[in-house]
């Protein structure tokens, strides 16, 4: 993992970089960072969510560690901290959205387990929540975000469903959601001939086979493969 200084562009060097055996890390897929700027990332290949100090450099060992059986992680590859400091994760292989409490460590169980056929989950990648607590993902798998009202567990039926032709959304990946509610999603492009790599937005409260309301796309966007999103939010 690379961390960069405020500003940067071009062909410029990291200000840091969390690498090397001790580190456990194991194909990385996603970040974030809670309130006290501990570093979370999940790994893929390991089944797990390791966390590092917000000093963190080199081959430096986690402070903690999620992995383990009770944890149910299954090829996770988001993780986002909500603003409790709880720690969802969405995991692509097991079909499933885990929430674990605030400083979690070791084998511990999920305290909430988004999982089951009424779902809808599909190669889940990605999960946000917006201002409300309402909870998106984003399948991979399945063109399609599916929207789960605040407080979901279980097997439980999808508040709002994005997905059809007119949403244009191919292997959507990285997901956010701003303060007004608009949706934000990558479309990393898969062997589809007509899929394009791009970046969709959609208006709040989309439900169905909508249309984005913009979407970047084109040559020069160097858009390729696009997985992870943010939004510059100070």
């Amino acid at each position: 993992m690379a961390i960069f200084a405020p500003g940067s562009k071009g062909n410029k060097a990291p200000v840091r970089v969390i690498n090397g055996l001790n580190t456990q890390l194991n194909l990385p897929s996603g970040i974030d960072i809670d309130s006290h700027g501990n570093i979370y990332a999940a790994n893929g290949l390991s089944e797990s969510i390791t966390i590092y100090g917000p000093s963190s450099d080199g081959n430096e060992g986690p402070i903690a560690i999620i992995s383990g059986p009770a944890t149910s992680l299954n090829g996770p590859l988001s993780v986002k901290l909500d603003p409790a400091d709880q720690i969802w994760v969405a995991n692509a292989a097991g079909n499933s959205v885990n929430v674990y409490p605030a400083g979690s460590n070791g084998n511990v169980a999920p305290i909430v387990s988004i999982q089951g056929n009424a779902t809808g989950l599909n190669g889940p990648v990605d999960v946000e929540l917006d201002s409300q607590g309402n909870i998106y993902v984003a399948n991979f798998l399945g063109d399609s975000i599916v929207v789960f009202p605040a407080g979901s567990d279980g097997d439980v039926v999808p508040g709002a469903l994005i997905n059809g032709a007119t949403t244009t959304l191919f292997g959507p990946a990285g997901l956010v959601v701003d303060h007004s509610g608009n949706i934000f999603v990558t479309n990393s492009i898969t062997f589809a001939p007509d899929a394009i790599p791009s970046i969709a937005k959609f208006a709040p409260g989309s439900n169905g086979d909508v249309a984005p309301v913009s979407v970047i796309v084109g040559d020069r966007t160097g858009l390729s493969w696009p997985f992870g999103l943010a939004l510059h939010r100070f």
